[in-house]
């Protein structure tokens, strides 16, 4: 089976490299989850209001599974990082 080219997305669209991830994650540990969280925020408050009420949910159902705090509270930051990493990377 031949390869498909990852690049050619419909509307003119590219796929986003392994090196805009790599920036977009350097960027949100540099700079702190929740100050990127208020800048998304300022630029685009649907998808930040969205991310936020998600956010909530999954931190609700870590909660729910009778995880201990600490390991709630780890997979919590995991989450943010990585939902701010792809946002951010798919847009540069």
């Amino acid at each position: 089976m031949e390869r498909e080219n990852y690049q050619d997305l419909p509307h003119g669209r590219t796929a986003t490299t392994a090196r805009q991830v790599l920036e977009a994650f350097s960027e949100v540990r540099r700079r702190k989850v929740w100050p990127v969280i208020q800048d998304l925020e300022k630029t685009d408050p649907d998808l930040a209001g969205y991310l936020l009420e998600e956010l909530s949910a999954i931190h609700l159902t870590l909660m729910d599974t009778g995880a201990r705090p600490k390991v709630v509270r780890q997979l919590q930051q995991q989450v943010q990082v990585m939902a701010l990493v792809l946002i951010f990377a798919t847009r540069s």
